[in-house]
C-alpha cells in the first residue's frame, strides 16, 4: 500500500512536475489530525514549500512550513506559489480562502485540507455560525458541507485519510506535462504579450490583461515590465498590496538589460500617482481598486495596463465590467492556459464544481417565446433545490454580472431566512430572484436601540436602515422581504418575466402576511424606472459611492399588508418636529452619525443664525464628504467639525427644550 509521504511527495521529483495537482482531506478530531499532518509532512523534501491558512495548531511552527497566515489575512498568499497548502477548516469555514488560496498550488502539489470527523462535519460548530448569519436566526447543519463533503468525496481525485480509512488515488499523468524551454510558458501568454506591445505602439491609452487564477498573468505582466524598461520608458506599479506583485517583479528581474530604468510600485493611495511621470502604469487587480480611482489613474497617464483575475475573489464587480471595461470601451486580451499547473487539471474542476462554475448558462431557443408558451414561477428555500437547479440558478446571476463571492454562494444556500422565486418557460429556467427575510419579531427588543443608532447587527440591512432614517423603531419590526438577487436569462428579457417574479413573490407574502417587500440596488436611471414600474417607491436615495459598482445604492419598498401601507404613509409625509429633534439629541448622545441625520440639516438650516454650523449644515446637504466639510469650514480635521457641530446642536436642543 503507498504510504501517505510517497504519494504526497513522488509526483514533485519531475520537472516542473509532469503530474496534476492533488487533494487530501484529513478529518478526525483536533488532536489525531494535527499528529497524523506531523508525522507524514516531517518527511517532506526540504526544498518543498508549505503554506498554512487558518488557526495555528502548534506551540511552536514546525520547521517544515514555509508560510503561516490566519485565515484573515489569506490574500497575502496571493501572488505566491506553492508545493502544498495547508487550510485549517477544523474551527472555521470560508470558500472564499479555500478557492483562492488553492491557486496558489503548482503542478505537481496537493492541497490538504484539515476537517472535522467527516460524519459530523455539517453540523459541526465551525459552520454552523457562520459569519454571515442574520441576528436572531440559527442552523442546525450546513447544505453547503453536505454538498461539498459529497463532492469531494464522489470525486476519484481526492484522496481521504482518517483514523480508521486510508483512500489514496493513483497520481496522475499530465498529457502536456512537457513545456517549452522559452521565456513564454504558453503561446497564449506569448500572444497577449505580443498584443499589448503593438496597442501601446500604436498609441492605445488602455488595455485590459484578464486570466483566471495560475494563467500566468503577474508573470507576462513582469515581461512586459521589463520589455518597456528595456525601452527606457518610466515604468510603474501599483495594487492593493506589495506582496501580492511579487511574481510580477520576479518575472521582470530576469529579463531586465543593465540600462534599463527601473520599475517602481506605488501604493494605491501615494499622490505620486497623479503627479509622477509615468510612461506606463500597471495596476494589478483591478477590479478591486475603486471605480473612481481606476478612471482618474486612467486619465493621467498615457498608457496603463488593467490586470485583473475573472474568478472573482478580488472583489470583481459590475462597476470594473461595466463603468470601466465597457464605458471607457476598453480592448481586453484573456490569458486562457493555464501556465501554473496542466490542463484538465483534478484540483481546478473540482474548484469549480464547488463553486457551480461547471455549468453554462442554458442556451435558450429563439422560438420559446410565442403564444403557446407556458410561463411558471415557484418559490421554494434554496436548500431544497437541486444541484443542477442551483447551478443554473448561480450561471444567472454570473450573467446578470453581479459580484458573488465564493461566500455568497454559502450565504445562500445555509441561510435559513433565504427563499428563491424561479420562472420558467416551457420548464426552462429564464430567470430567479433570491429573496431575504428581514425585521420582524426578532428585533423587537432592540428596535428602539437600532431606530437611535446605539445598536447594528448582522444582516436585517433594509429594516434596519429605515428604523435609523425615520428614528421610528417599527420599521424594524415590520416583517418584510428583501429581494437580494434578481436575474433574467438575457434572451428572456423584455419579455415582462422580471415583473412576473415579483408579482409572484408579492402573492406569497400576502398569504404569509409579510408586511412590506424591499430592494436595495445600485441605482441607475434604468433600474429606478424597472422598480418603479414594478409597483415600488423609492424610500432613501444613496449617497455612498461603492467602489465595487460606482454606483450609490437606494432603497426602494412595496406595501403588502395594511400596516406596511400605513407605515410607509407615514414615512412620505413631512417629516415631524419631533422626529428631528431626536435625530439631533441621538447624534449629541453619539449613538447616530452624521451622516446619518437625512433631512434634518434642511429642516435646521432656517432655525440657527451660526454661520460655520451652517456650513457644515449646507456641506452635508450637498452630499460632501466630511473632509470636504471640514476644509470648507476652516477645521483642521473631521473630529473637530464633529465635536462643533454637537456642541452647537446640544446648545439648539436646550433652547428648544427638547
Amino acid at each position: 500500500m503507498t504510504t501517505v509521504p510517497d504519494w504526497l511527495f513522488s509526483p514533485l521529483s519531475a520537472s516542473f512536475s509532469a503530474y496534476h495537482r492533488q487533494i487530501l482531506l484529513v478529518s478526525g478530531e483536533n488532536d489525531w489530525v494535527f499528529n497524523a499532518l506531523q508525522a507524514f509532512m516531517a518527511e517532506k523534501p526540504p526544498s518543498a514549500t508549505v503554506a498554512w491558512v487558518g488557526t495555528e495548531a502548534y506551540d511552536a511552527a514546525p520547521d517544515w512550513l514555509t508560510q503561516i497566515k490566519p485565515l484573515a489575512q489569506y490574500k497575502q498568499l496571493l501572488g505566491s506559489e506553492f508545493d502544498f497548502v495547508i487550510l485549517n477548516c477544523l474551527d472555521s469555514f470560508r470558500l472564499n480562502a479555500m478557492a483562492a488560496i488553492a491557486g496558489t498550488i503548482h503542478a505537481g502539489g496537493t492541497f490538504i485540507l484539515l476537517v472535522p470527523p467527516i460524519a459530523s462535519w455539517p453540523s459541526h460548530p465551525s459552520v454552523i455560525q457562520p459569519h454571515f448569519l442574520s441576528h436572531g436566526w440559527s442552523i442546525e447543519q450546513s447544505h453547503y458541507i453536505r454538498f461539498m463533503l459529497s463532492t469531494l468525496l464522489n470525486s476519484p481525485h481526492v484522496g481521504l485519510l482518517t483514523a480508521s480509512r486510508h483512500t489514496l488515488p493513483v497520481p496522475t499523468k499530465a498529457n502536456d506535462a512537457d513545456r517549452p524551454n522559452t521565456q513564454f510558458t504558453t503561446p497564449c501568454q506569448q500572444l497577449a504579450f505580443t498584443q499589448v506591445v503593438k496597442a501601446q505602439d500604436a498609441g492605445t491609452r488602455c488595455i485590459a490583461l484578464l486570466a483566471k487564477r495560475g494563467r500566468g498573468k503577474s508573470t507576462t505582466l513582469g515581461f512586459l515590465a521589463a520589455h518597456f524598461a528595456n525601452r527606457a520608458m518610466r515604468i510603474a506599479v501599483t495594487s492593493s498590496s506589495r506582496a501580492q506583485t511579487t511574481n510580477l517583479f520576479v518575472a521582470a528581474g530576469h529579463y531586465l538589460n543593465d540600462d534599463a530604468t527601473d520599475i517602481v510600485w506605488y501604493a494605491l493611495d501615494n499622490p505620486s500617482l497623479d503627479s509622477a511621470d509615468i510612461d506606463v502604469l500597471i495596476i494589478d487587480e483591478a477590479a478591486s481598486v475603486p471605480v473612481p480611482l481606476l478612471i482618474r489613474l486612467i486619465s493621467k497617464h498615457p498608457f496603463v495596463i488593467l490586470a485583473s483575475t475573472t474568478d472573482g475573489y478580488e472583489g470583481s464587480g459590475q462597476g470594473f465590467r461595466e463603468k470601466v471595461m465597457t464605458k471607457q470601451a476598453i480592448l481586453a486580451f484573456t490569458l486562457e492556459t493555464p501556465v501554473r499547473w496542466h490542463n484538465h487539471d483534478p484540483l481546478e474542476h473540482v474548484i469549480d464544481s464547488l463553486l457551480f462554475q461547471s455549468t453554462p448558462l442554458t442556451p435558450l431557443p429563439k422560438d420559446i417565446f410565442n403564444t403557446n408558451t407556458q410561463i411558471s414561477y415557484a418559490i421554494t428555500p434554496l436548500d431544497n433545490t437541486t444541484e443542477e437547479l442551483y447551478s443554473q440558478i448561480m450561471a444567472l446571476l454570473r450573467h446578470a454580472h453581479y459580484q458573488t463571492t465564493p461566500d455568497d454562494i454559502v450565504r445562500f444556500i445555509d441561510t435559513p431566512n433565504n427563499k428563491v422565486c424561479l420562472a420558467f418557460a416551457n420548464n426552462t429556467l429564464v430567470a430567479a430572484a433570491i429573496l431575504e427575510y428581514e425585521g420582524g419579531p426578532v428585533l423587537g427588543e432592540l428596535s428602539h436601540d437600532i431606530a437611535s443608532g446605539k445598536r447594528r447587527v448582522k444582516g436585517h440591512l433594509t429594516a434596519q436602515a429605515l428604523a435609523l432614517m425615520t428614528a421610528n423603531p417599527q420599521f424594524a419590526t415590520l416583517c418584510s422581504l428583501r429581494i437580494n438577487r434578481i436575474a433574467v436569462h438575457p434572451n428572456a428579457r423584455r419579455q415582462g418575466i422580471g415583473q412576473g417574479l415579483i408579482a409572484h413573490t408579492r402573492q406569497s407574502c400576502a398569504i404569509e402576511k409579510t408586511d412590506l417587500i424591499t430592494v436595495s440596488f445600485g441605482a441607475t436611471d434604468e433600474l429606478r424606472r424597472f422598480w418603479e414600474k414594478s409597483g415600488f417607491t423609492r424610500l432613501k436615495q444613496g449617497t455612498k459611492i461603492d467602489k465595487s459598482s460606482g454606483l450609490a445604492s437606494d432603497i426602494y419598498a412595496m406595501a403588502v399588508s395594511p400596516l406596511g401601507k400605513d407605515t410607509l404613509g407615514m414615512l412620505f409625509q413631512t417629516t415631524s418636529v419631533n422626529t428631528h429633534l431626536a435625530r439631533i439629541r441621538q447624534f449629541c448622545e453619539g449613538t447616530r452619525g452624521i451622516s446619518h441625520l437625512y433631512d434634518t440639516p434642511l429642516w435646521l438650516v432656517g432655525r440657527i443664525s451660526d454661520e460655520l454650523l451652517s456650513t457644515v449644515l449646507n456641506g452635508l446637504l450637498a452630499k460632501q464628504n466630511l473632509t470636504e466639510i471640514s476644509e470648507n469650514a476652516g477645521f483642521r480635521n473631521k473630529k473637530e467639525m464633529i465635536g462643533y457641530t454637537k456642541t452647537s446642536l446640544e446648545v439648539f436642543i436646550t433652547e428648544n427644550k427638547a
